[in-house]
């Protein structure tokens, strides 16, 4: 009984610093997110006047961090996708339905 909670805690624990690894990626790009607002912007053909509205006024989600890439995301527009801290972008991925 003991060895489960054991297992338990320690899978949450790594759970737990997993996301707190992630988040950690996520602030340390936040300076670089006017850099990556700008290029889903320019890359981002037949743009409507409301999603680059969008996309200049709010502030995107994490979507995805890992040891190489983090990714930010305006939900039903596009995903961005950067490299580590300093998160200089180099993809778009655009989510509107077609």
């Amino acid at each position: 009984m003991n060895r489960r909670f054991t297992l338990v805690g320690v899978l949450l624990c790594a759970i737990l610093s997993g996301c707190a690894h992630d988040r950690q990626f996520f602030d340390d790009c936040r300076p670089a997110v006017p850099k990556i607002r700008d290029y889903a912007i320019q890359d981002l053909p037949n743009l409507s006047p409301e999603d680059r509205q969008r996309i200049t006024d709010t502030e995107p989600r994490l979507a995805q961090a890992n040891y190489v890439e983090v990714h930010f995301t305006w939900t039903n527009i596009c995903e961005v996708l950067s490299g580590a801290p300093p998160c200089q972008p180099f993809k778009v991925i655009d989510l509107r339905k077609r």
